[in-house]
C-alpha cells in the first residue's frame, strides 16, 4: 500500500513538493520512500506518482482544492473550518473559481490522475482496503492541531513580522510533532531528511524544506484516513458537490463540525485566517 502527499502550488510560478510513503505489510508502519521539493508543471508531478505507484493500493493526499463549484465567495467547507478550527488559527483561505481565474489546478490534476492511474477523487471506501486508489483533499494545519495536541498553529511560514530565528524554532517544533507520529497509529518512521541543520536554511532552500514537510503531512493524513476511516479520529468536512477536506479530529471537534449542516454556512466572505 502506497501513500503520496502533494503540497500543490496554486499557480504556475511556484514549485510543488511531494512525498511518498510505503506501508510495511506486516506491522503497518510507514516509511518515506521518495521525496521531491522542486516539481514544476503537472507532468513533473505525474512523473513522481508514476515512480511511486507499484500498481496496488494508492491514496494521494493533496493540499489544494479539488472541487470548486462556486464562482465567488468561499466553499461551505472553509466556513466550517473557520468556525471550528479558527480558534486555533487553523482556518482555511477561501476558494472560488473567480479567484483562480477559472483554472482550478487541483481539479485538473485530479482529472489527470483519474485518466492515467484510475485514481478517483472520492473519499468513499472501506478503511484498510488494500486495493483502493483515491486522491483526497487534505489540509495540514488542522492535522497539526489534532495530532500534535496544539492550542494554535505553528508559525513556521514566512509572514510579515516573523524573523528567521522564530521560524527556525517553529520548524523545530513541527519536526518534533512529526517525530511523535512514530508513536501514533499508523506509525510513521521519521525520514532521514526530517531535521537538517536549520540555521543553514534560508530563502528558497527554507521554502522547499517547508513544502516538503507539508507534503509529508499530506501523505500521512491520507494514510491516517485510509487506516481509520470517517469517525471520531478523522472527519470528512463537506461533500463532493460543494467541496470537502479530510482532517484528523477529536470527538469535540467532530461535534463542532457536525453541529450545523455545512450548507447552512454563508459563502460570501473573502476574509481568511492570516496567522498560518
Amino acid at each position: 500500500m502506497r501513500f503520496v502527499g502533494i503540497d500543490l502550488a496554486w499557480g504556475r510560478r511556484n514549485t510543488t513538493a511531494a512525498v511518498a510513503l510505503s506501508r510495511h505489510p506486516h506491522n503497518g508502519s510507514l516509511d518515506a520512500t521518495a521525496e521531491a521539493d522542486a516539481l514544476t508543471d503537472d507532468e513533473a508531478i505525474l512523473d513522481f506518482v508514476r515512480q511511486a505507484d507499484d500498481g496496488g493500493g494508492l491514496v494521494i493526499g493533496i493540499d489544494a482544492p479539488l472541487d470548486v463549484p462556486n464562482e465567488t465567495g468561499e466553499r461551505p467547507v472553509e466556513a466550517a473550518l473557520r468556525r471550528c478550527f479558527g480558534p486555533y488559527q487553523a482556518g482555511a483561505h477561501p476558494a472560488n473559481r473567480r479567484l483562480y481565474k477559472g483554472d482550478i489546478r487541483g481539479e485538473r490534476l485530479a482529472e489527470r490522475l483519474s485518466a492515467e492511474f484510475s485514481i478517483q477523487n472520492d473519499f468513499h471506501f472501506p478503511p484498510g482496503d488494500g486495493t483502493v486508489r483515491r486522491c483526497l483533499e487534505v489540509f495540514p494545519h488542522p492535522a497539526h492541531i489534532v495530532l500534535f495536541g496544539l492550542t494554535r498553529t505553528l508559525k513556521y511560514k514566512a509572514r510579515t513580522g516573523r524573523d528567521l530565528v522564530t521560524r527556525h524554532a517553529e520548524f523545530a517544533r513541527l519536526v518534533e510533532g512529526i517525530r511523535s507520529l512514530a508513536q501514533t497509529t499508523p506509525s510513521l518512521h521519521p525520514p532521514d531528511w526530517l531535521l537538517p541543520p536549520l540555521s543553514a536554511l534560508r530563502a528558497s532552500a527554507l521554502k522547499r524544506y517547508e513544502d516538503r514537510l507539508d507534503a509529508l503531512m499530506c501523505a500521512y493524513i491520507a494514510a491516517y484516513f485510509w487506516h481509520w476511516g470517517e469517525g471520531d479520529r478523522c472527519t470528512v468536512i463537506g461533500d463532493k458537490q460543494t467541496g470537502y477536506v479530510i482532517t484528523p479530529t477529536t470527538p469535540a471537534l467532530r461535534q463542532c463540525l457536525e453541529k450545523r449542516p455545512i450548507g447552512s454556512e454563508f459563502t460570501g466572505i473573502s476574509a481568511s485566517e492570516s496567522e498560518l
